[in-house]
């Protein structure tokens, strides 16, 4: 497994992982987190992608983000 930053092509795989994320956190607190609500949208992504402060990091299997 590789890890290296996000690009601009893994916005979708990062995007169904944020929706994982968000029903893991549902389950434990229904009564704050709606589960199919990613954190961010993707032009959100698309803005940390860009910014020079801000990073993504992305785990990488067999050219598979995980």
């Amino acid at each position: 497994m590789k890890i290296r930053f996000a690009q601009e092509k893994d916005i979708a795989r990062i995007g169904e992982l944020l929706v994982q994320i968000g029903g893991i956190h549902h389950k434990a607190r229904p009564d704050i987190f709606n589960p199919a609500t990613p954190k961010f949208n993707r032009d959100e992504l698309l803005g940390i992608l860009d910014s020079a402060n801000k990073f993504i990091f992305v785990a990488v299997d067999d050219n598979d983000v995980v």
